[in-house]
């Protein structure tokens, strides 16, 4: 369906969109940094798995 870059800081992840069921979205995130996939369901899943990505990597960089 779609693919989407997204950047935050010194991450960087590649969204691809592979079907929409009961008005969400379903597809893989790819942390493109360390080549790490994820499936998501839904795109509150989505928006969870981002935001626990960036995050943590505020916390880190607050250290």
């Amino acid at each position: 369906m779609g693919e989407r870059m997204i950047s935050a800081k010194d991450k960087t992840f590649i969204i691809e969109i592979k079907d929409t069921q009961n008005g969400t979205w379903q597809g893989v995130i790819t942390w493109t940094k360390d080549n790490q996939k994820l499936a998501f369901r839904s795109t509150l899943e989505l928006i969870r798995l981002l935001d626990s990505a960036i995050e943590t990597n505020e916390e880190v960089q607050s250290w």
